[in-house]
C-alpha cells in the first residue's frame, strides 16, 4: 500500500516577518512546508504529502521538524500542526475507458471534515512521489473537493492557483506513431474567482493554448487535442499561465478534470469472403 498524508498548518502569531518551515518525512519522501499567505479564508492551511510504502503491519516513521529562519526570534511564526490524516492508496490500474492513470484526480490526500478551502500540494517533480497519484506537480495547485467547490467530474479535481508555469504533468507509454486524442474538462471553482485563464494543454509534441472566460459561478467546457504518439513516453501537461486573484486577493485559477486518453484508430474487421457468401446466403434463406 501507498501512504498520504494530510496535515493543516497555521501560524503561531500575528504580524510575523518571516514563517519558520516545517519538515515532514515518511518512509520514502520528505517534504519542506511554511504556511502561505493568500491562498485561503482561513488562519490555517490543509496540505498533503506522499509518505511512501509500507507493509500491512509495518511500523513507520513519521517526522516533523521544525526549520529555523534567519530572522528575530520575536518576529518569527513558528508552525502549528494540527488534523493529521494518514490515507493508504491502492497501486492503481490502468482500464479500457482510460489509457491514464487517475486521470479523474479521485486518488489523492483526504479532504478534513472540517476544511472547506481544498488542500495545498507543492511541487512533486516525480509522479511516483506525487500525494497527486501519478501526477507531477510544478508550483502549487489546490486539490478541491465536490463538497465545497464546483467540480466538474466526480468526486475531486484540481484548480492550478499559483499562477504563472504552474500545473500538473504525467507521461504514459503509447504505441510509437499511432493516433490518440486527449479529452479533459477546463473550468472554474464557483469560489468568485473572475477573469480569463489561460492554461496550456500538451500532449506528445502537441501543445496548445485554451482560453477560459470565468464569471466565478462555477462552470466547465470539453475540450480535445488530437496527436500521434512519437515516442513511448509521451508527456500530457496541463499549465497555467495566469495569475489570478479573487477581490478578497486570494490565490486561484483554472481548474482541470476528466482527463481521458484514447486511442483514435478504428476497430477494422476483416471478413473471409467464403463466410460473406455463406452469411449472405442464410439471409436469403430466412427470408
Amino acid at each position: 500500500m501507498e501512504y498520504i498524508l494530510t496535515f493543516t498548518l497555521a501560524p503561531d502569531g500575528q504580524n510575523c516577518s518571516a514563517n519558520a518551515n516545517i519538515i515532514v518525512s515518511g518512509p520514502d519522501n520528505q517534504g519542506i512546508f511554511s504556511f502561505k499567505q493568500h491562498y485561503g479564508k482561513q488562519a490555517w492551511q490543509s496540505y498533503g504529502q506522499y509518505l511512501g510504502l509500507a507493509g500491512q503491519d509495518e511500523t513507520v516513521n513519521l517526522v516533523f521538524e521544525s526549520q529555523a529562519v534567519e530572522s528575530d526570534d520575536n518576529s518569527t511564526c513558528w508552525p502549528v500542526i494540527d488534523s493529521l490524516l494518514v490515507k493508504a492508496v491502492e497501486k492503481l490500474v490502468q482500464s479500457r475507458d482510460n489509457l491514464l492513470l487517475n486521470g479523474g484526480f479521485e486518488f489523492g490526500p483526504e479532504f478534513l471534515s472540517n476544511s472547506t478551502q481544498g488542500i495545498l500540494l507543492d511541487s512533486a517533480l516525480s509522479p511516483v512521489q506525487s500525494p497527486l497519484r501519478q501526477w507531477a506537480v510544478v508550483g502549487t495547485i489546490k486539490y478541491i473537493s465536490s463538497k465545497h467547490f464546483f467540480v466538474p467530474h466526480g468526486n475531486a479535481a484540481v484548480e492550478i492557483v499559483s499562477g504563472i508555469s504552474a500545473g500538473i504533468h504525467t507521461e504514459v507509454t503509447l504505441a510509437e506513431g499511432s493516433a490518440y486524442n486527449l479529452e479533459f474538462t477546463l473550468g472554474d471553482a464557483n469560489n468568485a474567482c473572475e477573469g480569463d485563464f489561460i492554461v496550456e494543454v500538451q500532449a506528445g509534441s502537441v501543445a496548445q493554448n485554451f482560453t477560459i472566460r470565468s464569471n466565478g459561478t462555477g462552470s466547465a467546457e470539453k475540450s480535445l487535442i488530437k496527436f500521434k504518439a512519437g515516442s513511448r513516453a509521451t508527456p500530457i501537461s496541463f499549465s497555467s499561465f495566469t495569475r489570478s486573484q479573487t477581490k478578497d486577493g486570494i490565490f486561484c485559477g483554472p481548474v482541470v478534470d476528466n482527463v481521458v486518453l484514447l486511442s483514435s484508430n478504428g476497430l477494422i474487421i476483416i471478413i473471409n469472403p467464403n463466410i460473406l457468401i455463406s452469411l449472405l446466403l442464410l439471409i436469403v434463406i430466412l427470408r
